[in-house]
């Protein structure tokens, strides 16, 4: 607009110059150069010689030397008419632009509101998927909570352990009560369980805290087990019955965890106080090694220094339990062979005379012992059963056993040569066996040569044929019988035997034999039975009986019923007097 005024004050002036009269050459002022109407906003029209020239650089020509005032007039207006033109085009390019951010405008509104719709059903949908998935979990909690209840009703009130799982069997999914138990719990200290929940679950008895409980339980059980028992703590293994019906408390094991716990620094001050007050025993090998020295110290002052024999007890010596001392002193010395006894202990044990190697000085003193029994006994050795008085007063050595366990060590190859050089010095006889056997064979042929072929009886005995010992033949063959019924009898002996006509059913041939004596002196003598006084030869198992004696042992056979029906229908032919 301002450019407009200028034009019009100069077409002003030109006019005014016209009118004051000057010349036509002055008056007009002529049209502005071409660089001024560029300045102004003319349209531009570039001189031949510069189109010519290919260049706006050079200087234009020199306007026309006159110019009239009316067609410098024609040219404003045409100026100011294509000023307006471009004024109304601006002024529609601006509402043009003007229309276009409205629609814009109104496009956008339109992807926000279809943005908001969209927004807004994804809300619905997921409100109404929780919706679905909050009664799935309500259904799942029930189902859970139902299931522990019936848990909890079959087994005493006890909670499931944490890897318990119930098998649905009714087509749902098999439920992982103990995990879904710990998960109410830690629920229930975040503080995402509802009022409602927590009341549920703690009507029918459920255990917020099962370690307190548990310890409280255990507790009760420990005092019990120890008023029930000295004192004692229970044994690792110990089982005892808890609160409720048909509940079994791992005491035992419970116990061991607590001492570890405390070894480790897990178990709080008041746990370790509460269980100090009941006599709770923290080191119970310590516990268990005093008392065992304790009844050590004992017994070497009552028995001479000795250490006692291997299978010795002391009933009542462990807080009411039976203290299997001699059992403790051998476990000591093989602790000490294998290096696992702590050299304090050694110390202790070495101090009160502790033999370590007691089978040393077993061997010294059966040694002195076997060779004062065969300077007493016309050097022959001890029977299995012999027993003969210790060097202590009030000792004693079971010699004949000791004397087979160095046969059996010899076989086997663990006696040393030492010590079997040492027994073969005394004329141990290491195959006591196979002299018996010829010895015994020997005596039964001079019996049967004697007593017209028959065997000896159960009783019957040798005396002073086995270095000035008795033998007892009948009980010998008795065994060799009963090795017989087991198969364990050589067949070549068997044989020797068969060969000598020995008599192996000994109950049929006496029952025979009293029959024969029977018949025989009821035939010569008129049916009578024979008198009390008269003598069966080999009818009682072998041995010599009275005939009276035998008559009654056969009434009370058959009292008891252990005669056979054929013994007794034998008897009943002999007109045997039954009562």
């Amino acid at each position: 607009m301002k450019r407009v005024a200028e034009e019009i004050a100069h077409a002003e002036a030109m006019k005014k110059a016209k009118v004051e009269g000057g010349t036509p050459g002055d008056d007009i002022a002529g049209p502005p150069p071409f660089h001024q109407l560029l300045l102004r906003g003319a349209p531009m029209q570039m001189p031949p010689h510069a189109m010519q020239a290919g260049t706006v650089d050079a200087p234009p020509p020199p306007p026309p030397p006159f110019v009239s005032a009316v067609h410098a007039q024609q040219q404003l207006q045409h100026h100011h008419h294509h000023q307006m033109v471009h004024a109304v085009q601006v002024q529609q390019a601006a509402q043009q632009a003007a229309q276009l951010a409205a629609h814009q405008h109104m496009q956008q509104h339109a992807a926000q509101q279809a943005q908001q719709a969209q927004q807004h059903a994804v809300l619905l949908a997921q409100q109404q998927r929780a919706r679905v998935i909050q009664g799935d979990l309500d259904a799942f909690w029930s189902r859970n909570l139902t299931a522990l209840a019936q848990y909890k009703a079959e087994h005493h009130g006890r909670e499931p352990p944490a890897s318990f799982v119930l098998n649905a069997g009714d087509g749902n999914d098999d439920l992982r009560l103990g995990r879904w138990c710990d998960r109410q719990r830690t629920a229930h200290k975040n503080g995402k369980l509802s009022i409602a929940q927590i009341q549920e679950l703690t009507e029918i008895g459920f255990e917020w805290d099962p370690l307190d409980a548990s310890w409280t339980r255990h507790i009760a059980a420990l005092k019990r087990y120890k008023a029930d028992n000295s004192g004692r703590d229970p044994p690792q293994t110990c089982q005892v019955p808890g609160a409720g019906k048909g509940q079994v408390l791992q005491l035992g094991f419970w116990c061991f965890n607590r001492k570890q716990a405390k070894k480790q620094g897990k178990l709080k001050p008041e746990k370790i106080a509460e269980l100090d007050d009941l006599g709770f025993d923290w080191e119970p090998h310590e516990s268990f090694w005093h008392r065992n020295i304790e009844a050590l110290k004992k017994y070497k002052a009552d028995n001479k220094g000795r250490d006692p024999p291997g299978g010795y007890m002391i009933p009542n010596g462990d807080r009411g339990n039976t203290l299997r001392l001699g059992s403790w002193c051998a476990n000591q010395r093989v602790s000490k062979r294998k290096g696992n006894l702590h050299p304090a202990k050694i110390t202790e044990l070495t101090s009160l005379n502790f033999e370590w190697e007691p089978v040393e000085a077993e061997f010294v003193r059966c040694i002195a012992a076997l060779k004062q029994y065969k300077a007493d006994n016309q050097n022959r050795d001890p029977l299995p059963r012999c027993i003969v008085p210790g060097p202590e007063p009030g000792q004693q050595i079971k010699l004949g056993k000791w004397c087979q366990k160095q046969r059996a060590a010899r076989d086997s190859g663990s006696l040393s040569e030492e010590k079997a050089a040492q027994l073969t010095l005394l004329e141990f006889e290491w195959t006591p066996d196979s002299a018996e056997w010829v010895r015994n064979v020997q005596l039964l042929k001079e019996f049967q040569a004697l007593h017209e072929g028959r065997g000896c009886g159960r009783r019957y005995m040798v005396q002073k044929v086995n270095k000035g010992s008795d033998v007892k033949l009948g009980d010998w063959c008795h065994r060799l019988r009963k090795e017989r019924l087991k198969n364990k009898l050589p067949a070549d002996k068997v044989a020797e035997l068969d060969a000598i006509n020995f008599e192996w059913d000994l109950d049929a041939i006496c029952w025979n034999r009293a029959i024969s004596l029977l018949k025989s002196y009821k035939t010569s003598n008129e049916g009578h039975d024979p008198p009390a006084s008269s003598m069966i030869f080999g009818g009682d198992k072998g041995d010599d009986v009275l005939y009276w004696v035998w008559a009654r042992t056969q009434k009370k056979l058959r009292k008891k019923d252990k005669l056979s029906p054929a013994q007794i229908a034998e008897l009943d032919t002999l007109s045997f007097n039954w009562v």
